[in-house]
C-alpha cells in the first residue's frame, strides 16, 4: 500500500491534497485490528456474553484451542426459520430481553 500512496504522492496533485500517506497509514493500523483474528474471537465472546439473556438471538462459540492470529475458528451452528432474522422481521416480532416473569419456550 505505501509504494502505491507515494507512486500516487509523486505524480498527483489531488493524491497531495487527500493525504494519502496519513489516510493509507490509519487506514493499516485499524486493518491490523480487525485482521487479527485473537482479537476477534475475544470480540465474538464479549458480544455473546452481551447477548445471552436474547432467546432469539444465537452468537457461535469460539473454538480456543484451535484460534491464532490468522485463523478464527466458531461451532457450526443451524437458524431456523423461527430464529432466523428475517423471520422475525417478516412476522413483525421485536427482539427483546426476557422478563423473569415471562415463561420461556422449551428451545
Amino acid at each position: 500500500m505505501q509504494s502505491a500512496v507515494e507512486f500516487l504522492e509523486k505524480r498527483s496533485e489531488t493524491a497531495q491534497l487527500l493525504q494519502l500517506r496519513a489516510l493509507t497509514d490509519e487506514l493499516e493500523v485499524h486493518l491490523r485490528g480487525e485482521l487479527d483474528l485473537v482479537e476477534e474471537a475475544s470480540n465474538t465472546e464479549l458480544i455473546g456474553q452481551q447477548l445471552a439473556d436474547y432467546e432469539d438471538l444465537v452468537v457461535p462459540q469460539v473454538i480456543r484451542p484451535h484460534v491464532t492470529k490468522r485463523v478464527l475458528v466458531l461451532e457450526a451452528t443451524t437458524a431456523s426459520s423461527s430464529r432466523s432474522t428475517t423471520g422475525c422481521r417478516r412476522s413483525g416480532r421485536r427482539l427483546s430481553r426476557p422478563s423473569s416473569s415471562a415463561p420461556t419456550s422449551g428451545r
